[in-house]
């Protein structure tokens, strides 16, 4: 194994190495990279470092021809994994927060419910329910968590409603002056 190109720092690249394997906050990959690339900076032997560290010499080369092609910085850091992608689409997304900002009774048609408020394992079937029909197949298998989760996003909360809070009746004063009317009539009865 040799490395084609030798590596070069500067001292601020010295400086920022020894500061990243100083840290107790930045990821212990990076602390161990900088260690490899500082060892091997004061000593160009591949194995030495190796035993130094308790690394093996694959790791201790692999990282020292990352820095040199790629610099410090990337060098440090991991490569990007593609992962899995999201078998949720955006609209989707989009139309669970639609229907998360409806009342299930103020729904059109057959899709009526007598739910006053969304719960999310009542969101969860009825997305299920519907999916297919509003050309979402992807929410097929939808679970409530999803469902919390896609919500707690955009920072929709179905089932904390600030309208029950407000007084709708508006003759909520009449009818309680009524109920105290008779309450005290009845405690004046019970008195006699």
């Amino acid at each position: 194994m040799r490395i084609s190109k030798p590596l070069e720092l500067s001292p601020d690249d010295v400086a920022f190495l020894n500061k990243i394997a100083l840290s107790r906050r930045r990821p212990s990959y990076e602390v161990e990279r900088s260690k490899i690339i500082l060892a091997y900076f004061e000593d160009a032997n591949l194995l030495a470092v190796s035993e130094a560290l308790g690394v093996y010499v694959s790791k201790v080369f692999h990282c020292i021809k990352r820095v040199v092609q790629l610099g410090i910085e990337k060098g440090l850091k991991d490569r990007p994994r593609p992962g899995r992608a999201q078998k949720i689409l955006e609209a989707d997304r989009a139309w669970v927060v639609s229907l998360a900002c409806q009342k299930p009774k103020d729904l059109s048609g057959d899709q009526k419910l007598p739910h006053e408020l969304w719960t999310m394992s009542l969101l969860a079937s009825f997305i299920k329910e519907h999916c297919v029909h509003e050309n979402h197949p992807n929410l097929a298998r939808i679970n409530k968590s999803m469902v919390w989760k896609i919500l707690n996003k955009n920072s929709i909360k179905p089932h904390k409603v600030k309208y029950y809070l407000e007084r709708r009746d508006t003759q909520h004063e009449a009818k309680k002056n009524c109920v105290r009317a008779l309450q005290a009539r009845g405690a004046t009865q019970k008195a006699e």
